[in-house]
């Protein structure tokens, strides 16, 4: 009889610590990247004896024991955060953060950018890794938080110059055509440029006078001239010149107007009196400051800038292991791998990992409904271990009534 109490005892106590990792798990249940446990429950040693009417053994249990918890490592279900640093992994795989020289791995992707531009888990304060050709290295915004400006070279132009309109020779004179287009100088500064286009014909078919005049004055003059098919001229199909605005380093901007013998940039017909050229592209760019940082689903950094620009960073790294039970929780779900534990360090969507949510995290993969039902067989276990105490218990009482009338 003392064999059941101890066996009952065990039971309880088995019981007891299984309901310490229930209660764990639903304590997390809205801990995002969170991975629930269960408790390993094992029988304890056997005593044996040998039956002597059968001479068959005799075994006898001695209880229970319980062994390690162990992770449930299932996909969470993904949640739209709309916080572009926010990031899941769709998949296998944990991301690698390093804080004090140590080295950790997490499946939560709540990230931020400290005040030094590098990215750091938000709980943990621990910076995130990236990888650049298999190294870690952290991302970091250094010398990306503006994207520079890139000074005009180029201005192309579309539309038709009608040789029978803007003619100052025409009775009455026709006033000349002027375009007005943005361009970037060797500063970065937005200037306006005026392009006027006096009809030359009296002179020469088929031609046109340009003069090109900043907020200072003329900057530049040329001529340009098309062909009877319409198309610009071999030698006047554009206009190149200098352009350096006071304390500005000089450029070279070039007036396209298209390629020799095609219609397909500006043309030079007939149209009456009324002329559709028009400034195409100008492919300067104004200097921008970021506006925006966010991950694509190969974990790729995206930078966008307030003048209209896209870059791409570091992409975030990735680690999978041979046996992820082999990891040990520190908390903030944070795992650290064993010296020597076999792992593979990549990036989203090579090698079996898995590929990058943005604007996700991954919730816990608690099951509500399941921690339930193993409350109920926890509490039912231990009511009946504590029923088997207190049976065994009248039964001693019983026996020593006996032994003591006597």
């Amino acid at each position: 009889m003392f064999t059941s109490i101890l066996n009952a005892f065990s039971g309880m106590l088995g019981f007891s610590k299984g309901l310490d990792v229930i209660s764990n798990n639903l304590a997390n249940l809205n801990t995002p990247g969170f991975k629930e446990s269960e408790l390993q429950f094992r029988d304890l040693f056997y005593r044996v004896g040998l039956e002597q009417s059968s001479g068959q053994s005799d075994q006898v249990g001695q209880g229970v024991s319980t062994g390690s918890s162990r992770t449930i490592f299932n996909q969470g279900n993904l949640q739209n955060t709309g916080n572009s640093l926010d990031v899941a992994i769709n998949g296998n795989g944990f991301f690698v953060l390093r804080k004090d020289g140590q080295t950790f791995y997490t499946r939560t992707g709540q990230f931020q950018f400290n005040t030094d531009g590098v990215l750091i888990e938000q709980t943990s304060q621990a910076h995130v890794a990236g990888s650049i050709d298999g190294k870690l290295v952290d991302i970091s915004l250094t010398g990306l938080r503006v994207n520079p400006a890139k000074p005009t070279t180029e201005v192309k132009f579309s539309g038709n110059l009608s040789v029978d309109a803007n003619d100052p020779n025409a009775n009455p004179p026709q006033q000349a055509l002027e375009l007005t287009t943005k361009v970037i100088d060797g500063a970065g500064t937005s200037r306006d440029l005026t392009i006027k286009f006096t009809n030359n014909k009296s002179v020469t078919a088929r031609s046109w006078l340009i003069e090109v005049r900043d907020a200072t004055g003329t900057v530049a003059t040329g001529e340009i001239r098309y062909q009877g098919s319409g198309a610009p001229e071999v030698g006047f199909n554009a206009l190149v010149f200098s352009y350096a605005p006071a304390n500005t380093p000089a450029t070279t901007i070039r007036l396209n107007f298209g390629d020799p013998g095609s219609t397909a940039g500006s043309t030079g017909l007939s149209g009456g009196t009324t002329s559709t050229l028009k400034v195409d592209t100008q492919n300067g760019i104004a200097p921008g400051s970021l506006v925006d940082a966010s991950f694509d689903e190969e974990g790729k950094l995206t930078l966008k800038y307030s003048n209209g620009q896209t870059t791409t960073g570091d992409q975030l790294a990735l680690a999978s292991f041979e046996n992820p039970q082999d990891l040990t929780l520190k908390g903030d779900n944070l795992y650290t791998a064993k010296d020597g534990q076999a792992k593979l360090v990549a990036t989203a969507s090579e090698k079996g990992l898995g590929k990058i949510a943005a604007k996700q995290i991954e919730l816990s993969n608690v099951q509500l409904t399941e921690q339930f039902t193993n409350i109920v067989v926890i509490q039912r276990g231990f009511q009946a271990s504590s029923q088997v105490i207190s049976v065994t218990n009248e039964m001693m009482q019983q026996l020593l009534d006996l032994r003591a009338r006597r």
